[in-house]
């Protein structure tokens, strides 16, 4: 399964969950999608076609996208993300701890309105780290104004590490390619083999 289906198939309609997302476990091993500036770059341009605000948002980023050479900083920050979202999901700090971090995290950073067929679109003024880092943020405030965190699920694979919205409360994977049809293939097989091993004891 190729790089850009796998980001397609763990979108989110938030930024801050797909850049979470972009660690994934397969075969009980984890894998990193973001391991050259190139596999970001492709990231940040699949990203950029979630809607208007995002398009925006990234192309204030365009020149530091371009002269990306190293991604430590980045993952880093992918890392304190998670550590984030996992201490609310787990109950260790509430929603209004949460968004506490948040604004102490954006108190030094500051924003443009950029209006966009009638609708505005809050825009970090940092064009590099800090803004891409301003508008994850950004996200993961409108996760918790709309309430979705409130709907943040890990995928019913046990060894999967992906979170999504179950906005219904019915969902049970993060992607039935990833693991809901894998869990079908491995249900099926093994009541193909329950029923093998029954028909050769009423053989012998």
């Amino acid at each position: 399964m190729c790089f850009s289906t796998i980001i397609t198939m763990t979108m989110n309609q938030w930024s801050c969950l797909n850049f979470l997302n972009t660690t994934i476990v397969r075969n009980n091993k984890k894998i990193d999608l973001l391991c050259t500036p190139e596999e970001f770059k492709i990231w940040m341009t699949n990203e950029a076609q979630l809607n208007d605000a995002v398009t925006i948002q990234f192309s204030y980023l365009q020149s530091w996208i371009d002269s990306l050479n190293m991604l430590k900083e980045i993952t880093n920050y992918r890392t304190e993300l998670a550590e984030k979202l996992a201490a609310f999901m787990n109950g260790v700090i509430s929603k209004e701890m949460l968004k506490e971090r948040i604004e102490t995290d954006l108190q030094q950073a500051a924003f443009i309105l950029h209006f966009f067929k009638n609708k505005k679109i809050i825009v970090p003024t940092e064009t590099h780290f800090e803004g891409f880092k301003s508008v994850i943020l950004l996200h993961l405030y409108g996760l918790i104004e709309t309430n979705d965190i409130e709907k943040l699920c890990h995928c019913a694979n046990p060894d999967c590490i992906l979170v999504f919205i179950n906005k219904t409360g019915k969902r049970k994977w993060c992607s039935m390619k990833i693991c809901g049809n894998r869990h079908k293939v491995e249900r099926f097989s093994k009541k193909s083999t329950s029923k093998k091993q029954g028909d050769d004891i009423h053989k012998t």
